[in-house]
């Protein structure tokens, strides 16, 4: 996605937020999804390896079995977010993610 597919979404998104976007089994590997609203998204095994979340609204997401290889999760808000069986899940996790369940 770039930033204005980004921002495309995120006005969808704050148009209707009881929008629940099902993501499940995408391919968004090494896209660059800085600032996205994907709260609540239904993540369930999407490919986001080597992806960019960095601000990313992922509260409430559901990324269980998600690929994260290499993926920049830097400031994103993954509180409430569903992260157990998931693929690359970095050491070292920084404080957002820390709140994460697991």
């Amino acid at each position: 996605m770039s930033c204005t597919a980004v921002n495309q979404w995120n006005r969808i998104r704050k148009a209707d937020p009881s929008f629940v976007p099902n993501l499940c089994a995408a391919d968004l590997e090494g896209r660059d999804l800085t600032g996205a609203d994907l709260r609540k998204a239904d993540l369930r095994g999407a490919y986001l390896n080597g992806a960019k979340l960095v601000g990313a609204d992922l509260r409430g997401a559901d990324l269980r079995r998600a690929h994260l290889r290499n993926a920049d999760f830097a400031g994103a808000d993954l509180d409430g977010a569903d992260l157990s069986d998931v693929d690359g899940l970095p050491d070292g996790l920084p404080p957002k993610l820390l709140k994460a369940v697991f």
